[in-house]
This record gives structure tokens, sequence and C-alpha cells, in this order.
């Protein structure tokens, strides 16, 4: 064996030593090639000479031209995909002549092209990605030469219906759009393809009709739609959504930070400027799209879009509505609406609870509290509310939930109805208007909102502030209970108030939100306070929670729970709390049988022996010493750094927003304990140190 490999040996550098007799000034010893007993030793020892110093004419020395046009033709086609049609093969030809030519050797014609393209994709199949993708800069060439983008090409996923199973046909001409990605961003070529016996038209991301609707692929794409002309990478996307989480960065901020970090690292400038080049010099965008920015960076208004499409997206995936249709443009919100009707009347769930949770409390311990940092504008109409006989005796708030048409004081319903009366909507009119026929509206301070939106959101003209907070179907259903919360006023003579004071506005805002919180920190549910936590409003959504969070629930386990609140001293001391409720069967002791208590913060501020005695939360303490009482005070430390986002948001993205972002804190907890760590908290106080 070791003689077969010297005799190779020898044959290779005899070779290489008929070469070198063109190359007399080689510092190497050139021994006698017919010597081969004597001379074997010499050759290997200037092996790595010879290989690094040896000039060929061409690179057709070193290797077969033919294996670097399979090569050049292996990564087009895992660029260009097959669903450009008739225009691939081009596209294909364009890439691989540009790579023959950087080694000055002639480019494969066409129609050899096109079989070796049926040849690979038979022979190999999937294993054509095992080539990888074409140098960028060899792309750029081509994009610059041929005036086209060649740098990223965008289609559906699919060759052939998925109704009728009919070959798919092109649409329209390949369009021009530019994909932010995070090594910076790429013009790029985006088809759409038709179905011409169904009618249906085969997007990127959706495919369906007009007069259908369109509905998701059923695998996730890899990009994320921010325009009619931009789309964002998931890479992008998922970048912000963790900034967002943990950092709490804004659309703006993070737009900015990525326009930075374009700017800042050279091979992704090189994109930057080239993409700015080649859009200035051949793109047909529309250059009405691109107003106030340059032509390669990303702005708020982008990266929103694609936030809040691909959000949505993820919901339908989560819930298994992935097929849900879209038909309008207003469709994205409506389903945001819905959702959040969804989220009101349920809890988060919490299927892994490892043994660290545990130990915090969570499944024997919540905690609820309200934030009233994250708020948003509401209509300035009152409704008086009249559901299943509740009149509102206990100063339940009477309000209109929905979101004011932009810069208008009144929501779509109410201004059309204003209009029609002759009443001005304007805030500032509005109010003016209000003042001067002595109907009641709370004195302003000229500040308005700072909302950096101006869309256009579906409007509900049935809905109510019970709505709004997810308990109108349980008021509904137990009508005997709302009789007795109508006359259920606080038994004590004595209360015990805190402060429920609210800041003056132009605009009516709402009061922030009410959280229910585990003791390890998962959120299981939230409402929004249309008023201070006044102790109807609370003890309804606590109620309706705990109908939905322990309906399984035995009394012996329902005394097993304890409940922590701030104000549970004037919740409990309501006279419909102090008896069975008119709930079926077991649910009438649902609020009588939980402990409750007053968290360890809040216990100091109540001035009452009673509260001290009764909500004490010393007996917990001395029985789950590491019980977290405090887990809503804790977890507001890291939700109220959004106020600012949020409050320049209306109703509908506010909720939606909040809701994703709570699924994914909830997610990231519950990894945090399963591996054996704390979830970080920023913390409430700093404290310098010396």
């Amino acid at each position: 064996m070791a003689s077969k490999k010297r005799i190779g040996r020898k044959r290779k550098y005899e070779k290489l030593l008929d070469e070198l007799q063109e190359k007399p000034s080689m510092p190497l010893e050139i021994p006698n090639k017919h010597n081969t007993a004597t001379n074997t030793d010499i050759l290997i020892s200037n092996s790595q000479a010879l290989e690094a110093n040896v000039e060929f004419p061409t690179r057709k020395g070193q290797v077969d031209v033919s294996l670097i046009t399979d090569v050049l033709l292996g990564q087009a086609l895992n660029l260009v995909p097959p669903c450009f049609k008739d225009k691939r093969i081009q596209y294909l030809a364009n890439i691989v002549s540009a790579g023959c030519s950087t080694i000055n050797t002639l480019p494969c014609p066409v129609q050899e092209l096109e079989v070796k393209v049926h040849q690979m994709e038979q022979l190999l199949g999937d294993s054509i990605s095992l080539f990888g993708y074409p140098n960028m800069d060899l792309l750029w060439n081509v994009t610059f030469n041929t005036k086209i983008p060649h740098t990223l090409f965008l289609g559906p996923p699919v060759n052939t219906c998925l109704k009728c199973t009919k070959p798919l046909k092109s649409h329209n001409l390949p369009s021009q759009v530019i994909c932010f990605g995070l090594n910076g961003p790429l013009p790029a070529l985006k088809i759409t393809l038709r179905c011409t016996s169904c009618c249906l038209n085969y997007r990127y991301d959706m495919y369906g009709s007009e007069n259908d609707g369109f509905r998701y692929y059923d695998a996730q794409r890899e990009y994320v739609k921010g325009s009619r002309s931009q789309f964002i990478h998931r890479s992008v996307y998922q970048l912000f959504t963790s900034s967002s989480h943990h950092a709490w960065c804004s659309f703006e901020g993070f737009s900015e930070v990525y326009n930075e970090m374009m700017r800042e690292i050279s091979d992704k400038l090189k994109n930057a400027m080239n993409t700015s080049k080649f859009v200035k010099d051949f793109s047909d965008f529309n250059k009405e799209d691109e107003t106030a920015i340059l032509t390669y960076e990303l702005s708020r208004k982008i990266i929103a879009e694609a936030f809040w499409t691909a959000e949505v997206e993820a919901e339908l995936r989560e819930t298994k509505q992935i097929d849900h249709l879209f038909h309008s443009s207003l469709s994205r919100e409506e389903l945001m609406m819905k959702f959040d009707e969804e989220r009101s009347s349920s809890c988060y769930k919490h299927l892994e609870c490892s043994k660290a949770c545990k130990s915090r409390g969570c499944g024997t311990l919540w905690s609820i509290d309200g934030l009233w940092k994250l708020v948003y504008p509401i209509c300035m109409h009152t409704d008086p509310m009249e559901v299943a006989g509740f009149s509102g005796k206990l100063n339940y708030v009477e309000s209109c939930p929905n979101q004011p048409v932009p810069k208008k004081a009144l929501c779509k319903g109410h201004s059309d109805e204003a209009l029609l009366k002759g009443i001005p909507t304007g805030i500032k009119e509005y109010l003016s208007y209000c003042s001067s026929t002595s109907e009641a509206i709370q004195e302003p301070t000229f500040t308005e909102s700072d909302s950096e939106e101006d869309v256009e959101v579906p409007y509900d003209s049935t809905a109510t502030v019970l709505d709004g907070q997810g308990i109108s179907r349980f008021v509904k259903s137990n009508p005997t209970l709302t009789s007795s919360l109508d006359t259920g006023e606080e038994i004590s003579a004595t209360k015990c108030n805190k402060d429920t004071g609210a800041k003056k506005q132009l605009q009516k805002w709402t009061r922030g939100h009410l959280f229910i919180v585990r003791g390890g920190g998962h959120i299981d549910m939230w409402q929004p306070l249309y008023q201070s936590e006044g102790p109807a409003q609370v003890f309804l959504i606590v109620l309706s929670w705990m109908v939905t969070a322990f309906r399984n629930h035995t009394r012996e386990q329902m005394r097993e729970v304890v409940i922590s609140y701030d104000n549970m001293c004037n919740l409990d001391n309501l006279k419909v709390a102090r008896e069975p409720l008119p709930l079926p069967d077991d649910l009438k002791y649902i609020w009588l049988d939980v402990c409750k208590i007053i968290d360890s913060l809040h216990i100091k501020n109540h001035k009452r022996k009673e509260c001290h005695e009764e909500y004490n939360p010393v007996q917990l303490k001395n029985k789950h010493p590491s019980f977290n009482t405090m887990s809503c005070e804790q977890t507001f430390t890291w939700l109220g750094r959004y106020k600012k986002i949020l409050a320049s948001m209306g109703k509908c993205h506010h909720h939606f927003f909040l809701h994703r972002v709570i699924k994914r804190r909830n997610k990231y907890i519950t990894f945090c304990y399963s591996n054996g760590r704390r979830p970080v908290q920023p913390k409430a106080r700093y404290t310098e140190t010396k």
C-alpha cells in the first residue's frame, strides 16, 4: 500500500517538474526525474513549496471548468426559486455567466443550462442546498450590469394550486422590493402566481382572492411584509420583539438602532450603500413612499407594520386559526379585537410549573393590583349602563370604552351622532360646548395625547365597559349577582381609603389595568380600568377570574388559595362579599372560602386596626416563608416601563401589544424557572454605591 502511494506521488510531481522547466528561477532542488528511486525523498520534501509557488496559465489546470459551472448553477438554484417560471432560467444564466467571466471561461449556453438544471434537480433533489449561495459581490455585479435585482428573490412556496393541484401561472411581471435583514437591506424581485381555474392569487406571504379573502400559508415565510415594497427578515423582527421585551425598545428607537448598525459595520454598510445606489439609479419604486428617509434605512412605520402583521400571524398559529380569511384592510384590526375579547374572558395558560416556580407560591398565591401607568384615550361620551338589572349605584364607571377618532373627542359612532345634532367633535371645541351647556365634564389641563397613531380602527357601537373588561357574559349569566351588587354598599362605617385621585388631562383616559399575577410571576389575567379601583369594579373582575380559574376546585382546595390585594379591606366589606354568592353549587362559597390578605408593602399604609388583624400576611409568611406576595409589584417594575410606548397607541393596538408582550413574558418566566434561574427584573430603586 505504501509503495502505491509513493508511485502516485511520483507521477504527480513528475508532471509538476515538467512545468518547472519553464521556471528556472524557482528556489528548489531539481532532481533527475528519470532516477525515481533516488529522488523520491527530494520530491516529497519540496511538495509544499511546489504547491505554493507553481503558477498556472489559467485555473483550468487546477479544476475542471464544468465543475465550476455546476457549483455556480447549484448556488444559483438555491437563490432563484422555481416560482419564477420562464424568467428563472434567464436569472440563472445571468449569475452563472457572471461567475464564469471572473475566471475567463466561456459561459454555458442557455439551452445546455436548461438541461443541467433538469439533471441536477432530478439527481440531487434537496441536496442542492449543500452548494450554498452565490457570492454577494458577484450578485451585486449582476444586479448593476442587468439593472435587475439578483441579490434576493421572493415568491410563493408552491408551484401548483393548493385547491385544484393545477400548475400556477405568472400573474404579472416580477416587481422590485427592498428586504431588510441582519446583513443589511437588499433589493429583491417579488412575483405573484395565479391559478386561472380557481381564480386564486398566490402572493409571497398569503394566497386567496378579493372575493373569498386571503389566508396565510401553513408554513411560516422567511420575510414579513412591512409595506407593498418593503419586507423585513424574521431575524430582524425577532430582534425587535426581544429588544422590546427586555429593553423596552420602541418602533422608532429600534429603527434608529438598525440604521446605525448598518452604518457602523463595513460589510453591512456596503449592502446598504449598494441598495441606495440601485434604488436611485434603476429602481421602479414609487418615490412617494420614501419620504424623509434614505432609501436604505428602516423607518418606524415599516417596523411597526411588520410587527402587527407578524404578531397577528403568530397569534393565529398559536390558537390554531391559521386558516382565517382576511377580507379587507381592516381585517387585521378586527382580528385584534376578536383576540382581545377571547383574552378578556380567559386566563393565560401555565402548563409547565417547576418546583422553583411552586416554591414562590405559584398555584396557591395570587397577587392583585392596578397599574395606572399604562393608559390610552377613550371616547368622552358617557353611557349609562343598564346590564341585567345593574344600574350602577355602586359608582360603577359610565364610559364609552371605544377609541376616539384621531384628533377628536368622540369615537366614530358618537362623532357621527354629534355632527347630526350640530355638536362640535374637536377636543377643545367639544369641551367648550359641554362647558357652555353645563354638562359634567372633567376640568382639563391642556395636554393632548402624543399618540403616534393615525389609523382607522373598527368601531363597535354595542361595546360597553363590561365588554371591555371581559365580564359582560359573566354578568348576563348571573343577573341575581348584579342585583345583589346593586344594593351592596359597604357595611363598614369607617372607610379605609387610599388615594385614588387622577391626573387631569385634556382627553378622557383610562385608569390603567388591573393585573392578577401568580406568586411565581406568571400573569394570569388583566383587565382595563375605566375608573380608579372602586370596589364594585374590582370585585366583578376578580370574581369573574375566580369562576374561570377555580371552576373545578372543591371547597377544600379553595381554602388553600390565597389572594393578596392592597385594597382588600374595602373589597371584602361589600355586603355581597359577606354572604354566599348567588352562584350555582359550591361556587356560591368561592369568595368566602379563600384566604384574603394585604401584601407586606401596603399593609403599613392601612390605619384601621381590623385591617391588620384580618388581612395581615404574617401568618402566610410563617407557614410559607418562600411565598412571594410582591409578585404584582415586581411585575410592574418591568411592565411600567412600557408607559410611553403604550400611551402612544389607541385601544386596539394597546391591548394587542400588551397581550403579546405578556405571553412572551410568561414564556420567559417558565423558561427561567425550568432552567434553574430567576427571571431578570429591573430594580425598583437605584442607590449610589461609594
